[in-house]
């Protein structure tokens, strides 16, 4: 068994494709929010300041996202499973709990990303970070195109799995 992972990186380029709108994306939560604490008094504030308070969270939750994504983004594959690091959080899942890998196209620039589905024993299955979303998503410009890196995954956790299968026959 492998005793080191394999870290796979994202490439420069990605990080530029991230940090533009970062910095756009937050400058705009910073403007919002307080244009929606002075909406509040005047004529249909009640409404419309609400609404810029949750249009600038939803911001804050992209500048997150963004954030978590730059300049130390990677992913740590072993054999127990995979770490998706980033400068705030860190997701572990192992290959027992990943139900599918699948690649999926990215509609923010050209190309796919890795959506890994969990069965949500050890992560749930929803996470904040994708407004909700199932899954947990790859962010594309890695060292791997999506689709190789999708198979490459697939590919691991087969291995995993005939692993202890052929530990629980030995037994």
């Amino acid at each position: 068994m492998p005793a080191r992972a394999i870290v796979i990186r994202r490439r420069w380029w990605a990080h530029l494709v991230t940090l533009l709108p970062t910095i756009v994306t937050g400058f705009l939560a910073a403007v919002i929010f307080p244009a929606a604490w002075g909406v509040l008094p005047g004529a249909g504030g009640w409404w419309k300041g609400p609404l810029l308070a949750l249009a600038a969270s939803a911001m804050v939750l992209i500048l997150v996202t963004g954030l978590n994504a730059l300049f130390t983004y990677r992913v740590e594959v072993d054999h127990q499973g995979l770490r998706i690091r980033g400068n705030l959080y860190t997701h572990e899942l192992r290959w027992d709990e990943i139900v599918s890998i699948s690649k999926r196209h990215n509609h923010r620039i050209p190309g796919y990303h890795v959506e890994i589905q969990v069965d949500g024993s050890n992560n749930p299955p929803r996470h904040w970070r994708n407004f909700w979303l199932k899954g947990y998503f790859i962010h594309p410009g890695m060292e791997m195109g999506g689709i190789k890196f999708a198979t490459y995954l697939s590919r691991k956790k087969r291995e995993y799995h005939k692993r202890t299968a052929e530990r629980s026959e030995g037994t």
